[in-house]
């Protein structure tokens, strides 16, 4: 995913200095990148509408390209112009976005999952994964890291007739073992995929990641950020990540369940003194499955509406 990333970034300032009559064949590709040259490529970044968040990770992924290219050479600058860092310069534009209901997320990932069985080999592959990947999202929303951290008979443990998921302190943002049961409506969805999607996915490729890429390699965080990215645009019109999936599931919970104030808190983990106080690690678990019976009572109600959404969208 990096040297893709590296190789499009370079491409993209390549096609802007050709635009402006500047792409001189003759010239090796470290004597181009210039301060004037990088100056235009911004230009034109922004131009284009290039959010900040884009820009900055453009300029990264040229530098790396650049590394690749002339490992001797010192690009350093492109990311630290004039010693200040690129990010300092181009801060993070926050742009709000409701929370979508949790119940309309778990409908859309079991949505795409369906949807992928009826599709070729290469698009089910895919489809299927992004569509467990959204479901669990939808009912547990862990971070993006400790979803990256996955691996199996690690994190994913068969237990019973089920899956538990085990993210332990260095997996979790806060350092807190967290430990929940994969929700009975997605255990033969995790089946699915780890016999038939996953298999397909590694190919000739070996390694215990829960999550791989179509080239078979593990799905890291990157990754697994912008198959999210991606798939809410085409879905709800707006890009929106992991992230907005706390969000979602912390205002789904105090709307289906107001009287208990700490459900979200103790899914989610993100209050140690309300977890500490008035949750245990049994209570935690009680609540992820309060939270997703809940999820999937909605689901249910909602699930012909979505599917006359998603025939509207385009999904057959």
């Amino acid at each position: 995913m990096t040297i893709r990333n590296a190789m499009r970034s370079h491409g993209r300032f390549m096609a802007v200095l050709a635009a402006q009559s500047l792409l001189d064949p003759t010239v090796p590709p470290a004597a181009r990148v210039t301060p004037a040259n990088a100056r235009i490529f911004l230009t034109a970044l922004q131009a284009k509408g290039n959010t900040n968040n884009s820009i900055v990770t453009r300029f990264f992924d040229l530098q790396a390209a650049l590394k690749i290219m002339h490992p001797e050479l010192d690009f350093s600058w492109l990311t630290s112009p004039g010693g200040n860092s690129l990010r300092s310069l181009l801060p993070a534009t926050q742009r709000h976005i409701d929370p979508i209901d949790s119940a309309d997320l778990l409908v859309w990932g079991h949505a795409l999952m369906e949807d992928a069985l009826r599709c070729k080999p290469a698009t089910r592959r895919t489809r299927y994964r992004n569509g467990l990947l959204i479901a669990l999202l939808a009912v547990l929303a862990p971070r993006l890291r400790s979803v990256a951290a996955l691996r199996l008979e690690r994190q994913v443990i068969a237990h019973g007739d089920g899956y538990r998921l085990i993210f332990t302190a260095v997996d979790v943002k806060n350092k807190r073992h967290i430990e929940y049961a994969v929700p009975d409506e997605l255990v033969p969805h995790v089946e699915h995929y780890l016999t038939v999607e996953r298999v397909e996915l590694l190919g000739d490729r070996r390694h215990d990641g829960f999550w791989v890429n179509r080239n078979g390699e593990m799905l890291g965080a990157r990754g697994i950020e912008g198959v999210i990215r991606r798939a809410a645009r085409t879905r709800f019109g707006k890009a929106f990540g992991t992230h907005s999936f706390r969000h979602s599931l912390a205002t789904t919970a105090a709307r289906m369940d107001p009287s208990n104030p700490g459900l979200a808190a103790a899914i989610l983990a993100i209050s140690e003194a309300v977890v500490g106080t008035h949750y245990n690690r049994a209570r935690q678990e009680e609540a992820a499955e309060a939270h997703v019976a809940l999820v999937e009572q909605a689901r249910q109600k909602t699930h012909l509406l979505a599917r006359r959404r998603f025939r509207e969208l385009g999904y057959r």
